[in-house]
């Protein structure tokens, strides 16, 4: 067990009326640094509804999630904030870039929301250089102070990526990101998001129906009916001691 990330025996109930639907049915995974899991399996198998809870957009009906080993799915609003805008952060299928800000201020915006006033008038230098590092990387280095609207759909994701990662989270959680992207995009963020994972040891925990991306993880996790049916709780020689494999 690496003690990373880990749930144990996470179960969500939704009160539809005078019914209970149970979306998640008991829950046991562990991520270790550095790797990057898939979740696959049919729609309503609960994958996002995992994911939300992970990442602390959701909270379980019961059952236990921890992050190196101190429980945090009972956190209060303010902590599970602040855990969100610093140890985890988040890469959307619809990228979510809010449309009067550019490419850059949309990458430097979690930097701002973490500072008062005074701290992100200190820091808010660094913070640009960081954005401006990591939306170049990206191959965006001409279209920083480019609008949402005005840039390609592979384009937002790059900036959606780079506004994940200017925290330097340790975790994070994806919902389809490359689902609107086409193949020739789809391998190039791929290829941005495992050479992260292996640089830096960051956990990407993704939710997708893509074969390429589900083949490429260094572990699948499938879904069925609110269980894990495979790959939950899977040895992995590749991350142990906390390294990764080639992908």
């Amino acid at each position: 067990m690496s003690g990373f990330l880990t749930a144990r025996d996470v179960r969500r109930d939704f009160q539809i009326g005078d019914r209970t639907l149970s979306v998640l049915k008991g829950i046991d995974l562990e991520v270790s640094p550095g790797e990057v899991v898939a979740i696959v399996g049919p729609s309503g198998a609960g994958k996002s509804t995992l994911l939300h809870i992970l990442g602390l957009l959701d909270r379980p009906t019961s059952g236990v999630v921890s992050f190196l080993g101190k429980p945090y799915s009972d956190h209060s609003d303010a902590e599970r904030a602040r855990m969100r805008n610093s140890v985890f952060s988040f890469i959307f299928q619809f990228y979510h870039l809010l449309p009067e800000l550019t490419a850059l201020e949309n990458a430097v915006l979690p930097k701002m929301i973490s500072h008062g006033a005074v701290e992100w008038m200190i820091g808010r230098r660094e913070a640009r250089r960081r954005a401006i590092e990591l939306l170049e990387r990206m191959g965006m280095e001409k279209r920083l102070k480019h609008v949402p609207g005005a840039l390609s759909g592979g384009e937002r994701q790059r900036v959606a990526i780079a506004r994940a990662l200017i925290t330097n989270p340790d975790i994070v959680f994806c919902d389809e990101p490359t689902g609107n992207l086409d193949t020739v995009t789809s391998q190039e963020i791929q290829d941005l998001l495992w050479s992260i994972a292996e640089e830096r040891k960051t956990a990407f925990v993704m939710v997708t129906h893509e074969p390429s991306l589900a083949k490429r993880a260094h572990r699948v996790v499938r879904m069925v009916d609110g269980l894990i049916v495979d790959g939950g709780m899977t040895a992995r020689a590749e991350v142990a001691g906390g390294g990764v494999g080639k992908p």
